[in-house]
């Protein structure tokens, strides 16, 4: 039945080996950016440390920032520290909705570094 039309079967194998390409190209794409680990040398030695909620029990709470300080001048167990503060980034593409993306920014704060 296929040879029979050569034109209708030429593009349905066109269609079909772009779509086999772009499934292939994004799910390389995720695959890299959020499936894998990131290189990190010595990741075994990288920690996160969340504030704890006495009065109401709750875990993995935002450090506020004048604690991130007093913490970062105070402490001596680490060898260097950053702040990563939860952040939204708009995203703006020409023809299409403004989308909010959730991000973080981090910075290792100038003349608080634990150790030279």
């Amino acid at each position: 039945m296929l040879l029979k039309t050569p034109g209708f079967t030429a593009v349905g194998l066109l269609v079909f080996a772009i779509g086999i390409g772009a499934t292939t190209a994004m799910v390389s794409v995720a695959d890299t950016l959020f499936v894998r680990r990131r290189p990190v040398r010595q990741s075994d030695r990288i920690m996160t440390i969340w504030q704890y909620n006495r009065d109401t029990g709750a875990t993995q709470q935002d450090v506020a920032p004048a604690n991130a300080i007093d913490w970062i001048k105070r402490v001596q167990s680490f060898e260097a520290i950053a702040v990563a503060e939860p952040w939204t980034v708009q995203s703006t593409l020409s023809g299409r909705e403004p989308t909010a993306l959730e991000a973080a920014r981090t910075d290792r704060p100038s003349g608080l570094h634990v150790r030279p």
